[in-house]
């Protein structure tokens, strides 16, 4: 054992006045026992933190100056620490504390400045962890102390103490109050969070939140409820309100905290059942393209899934009641989408995401449901729709862009073609009714009525791989169509007939290929779909292309 009286010693960069025991010296380091005045360095807390293998966490600025200090190490026994410092010419603080392998006691804890005066207490235990807070704590003082954080300029004040069972976590327990306000969540994460305010109180195994309000981005919410624990798990009922949610930027977060070091150390404990209730209301959620607004929910989590029951939510200026079942194999949804005497074009430029633009007030009545996990949900969807629109025109429709450029070679539509670029298609009736199975949209009928011509169309649409495979027939109002169509007495005085021509509309949804079809390969259920709608017979035939007709005339 070697014991000696320091009078303005250097360690490093360290000055010190005191005394020093040291144990073990001439076989292997046992006991070290110092009491110190002075002032240390940062070269000397690195080797400190370093030798000790203190927590990254809890390093403070220097110099450190210390006062009437007594450490303690023993290599069985851990390390113990008493006494008064203050750094960087910051504030005051007395700490007694102790570290044995894992186990951190901090027995007491006093904060002294000019915006803070607060009594802490941590007992950090494999099994336990014990909290006690009492007085006023500022987090500007936190900046003034510890070199890593993020630290904001909010307060936190109350009389708190809790214990939580690592172990048994439905046995952990809080009594008192905490109060808080602009306090900066200390997390590294793209997006800010503020507690701008919050109060609770806490009564054995209760925890109450009577109001708290977070700015998250650019977004605020407030919340208010209870939590309780008992021998089956964790309890909660809390209502949400929030001027919006961007569900893009709390996945980013979510992602954020979830990376971290391989060498970094996290203390985990089993999650215990939760369930209850959560009421939520917003302005709007923004989820990727789509924006629901207002957002109604009420949100019922039990341990094996949650459940989404919405009841006022709209996008796309469709109303959205239906209900979302998420669990931990798969998830379902049934949801009733309907509108009346809605805008069309917004609607469909929202929906589709596609460079569209067409005019008209629409009718929306459908119901979906699925189930399934991944891709198997959109293979699993069933449902019906039933659209019908009125009184618009069609300026701008890739699909019907298409269509319209393979009919343009024929001599019986030279001229007579609406220009959607231009003027539009104008069109007194539109309808769409089909159903869903296995994800598969059968169209019952699609039908478009315009002042220049009719279109019909029948077939299928894969909504999993985005693909389609529908015949479409074209009736142009030309000639004598014209008249039968205006003159139905004379029609049937003529017997008159309405002439179709057929085209295929199949391959990639966005970008579908459209050729001329053979009147034998279409189907008599769409035949007569036409003749109900136009009421009048209609006759099929095979366009002479161009290059057929000058073939013909050298023959």
């Amino acid at each position: 054992t070697l014991s000696f009286a320091m009078k303005d010693a250097t360690i490093l960069d360290s000055s010190l006045t005191g005394t020093a025991m040291v144990s073990g010296i001439t076989t292997s380091l046992e006991n070290i026992d110092l009491t110190v005045n002075g002032t240390s360095g940062r070269k000397t807390l690195d080797w400190v933190f370093k030798d000790l293998e203190l927590p990254p966490a809890l390093m403070v600025k220097t110099p450190l100056t210390l006062s009437d200090s007594h450490l303690v190490w023993h290599r069985t026994a851990g390390t113990s620490f008493r006494g008064t410092a203050s750094v960087a010419n910051g504030p005051v603080f007395f700490v007694d504390l102790s570290q044995h392998g894992e186990d951190l006691a901090v027995r007491r804890l006093l904060i002294t400045d000019q915006d803070t005066k607060a009594s802490l207490a941590l007992n950090w235990q494999k099994q336990a962890a014990a909290f006690s807070l009492s007085g006023l704590l500022a987090q500007a003082t936190l900046g003034r102390i510890f070199e890593q954080g993020t630290f904001g300029n909010g307060t936190l004040h109350g009389d708190l103490q809790a214990l939580v069972r690592t172990d048994q976590p439905l046995r952990s327990r809080a009594t008192g109050t905490l109060a808080g306000k602009d306090l900066l969540i200390p997390w590294d994460m793209p997006v800010p969070v503020t507690v701008d305010q919050f109060t609770l109180h806490a009564d054995d195994d209760v925890l109450f939140l009577d109001s708290a309000d977070v700015t998250w981005g650019k977004n605020h919410y407030s919340m208010k409820g209870a939590a309780t624990t008992s021998d089956e798990g964790i309890a909660f009922s809390m209502a949400l309100t929030a001027d919006g949610i961007e569900i893009q930027e709390i996945q980013q977060a979510l992602a954020s905290s979830g990376t971290k070091s391989v060498d970094q150390k996290v203390r985990s404990f089993p999650l215990p059942p939760i369930r209850g209730d959560l009421r939520a209301d917003s302005s709007y959620v923004k989820f990727g393209r789509f924006t629901f607004a207002p957002a109604h929910a009420v949100i019922t989590v039990d341990p094996e899934s949650v459940n989404m029951e919405f009841t006022d939510t709209r996008t796309c200026d469709i109303a959205l009641p239906g209900s979302f079942l998420i669990s931990k194999e798969s998830m379902s949804f049934t949801l009733a989408p309907f509108a009346k005497n809605e805008h069309l074009g917004y609607t469909i430029s929202c929906l589709s995401g596609m460079d569209v633009h067409i005019t008209g007030e629409y009718d929306l009545s459908s119901r979906f449901q699925a189930q399934g996990a991944g891709r198997e949900l959109l293979s699993s969807l069933e449902g019906r729709v039933d659209f019908k629109a009125r009184e618009g025109k069609i300026y701008r429709y890739p699909t019907l862009e298409k269509i319209l450029s393979v009919l343009s070679v024929l001599e019986i539509f030279r001229g007579r073609l609406p220009d959607l670029g231009g003027s539009g298609f104008p069109y007194h009736s539109m309808a769409v009714r089909g159903d869903i199975h296995k994800g598969i949209f059968t169209l019952e009928k699609a039908y478009i009525g315009g002042e220049s011509l009719d279109i019909i169309a029948e077939g299928e649409i894969d909504l999993g791989k985005q693909q389609l495979d529908i015949v479409v027939l074209v009736a142009p109002f030309s000639g004598i169509n014209w008249v039968i169509r205006h003159t139905p007495l004379l029609g049937k005085v003529m017997s008159g007939t309405l002439i179709s021509i057929p085209v295929r509309v199949s391959g990639d949804l966005a970008n579908p290929d459209v050729v001329f079809l053979s009147p034998t390969a279409v189907g008599s259920r769409i035949l007569r779909l036409l003749e109900n709608i136009v009421k009048l017979p209609v006759d099929i035939i095979s366009p002479i292309l161009p290059k057929e007709k000058e073939r013909e005339q050298k023959e």
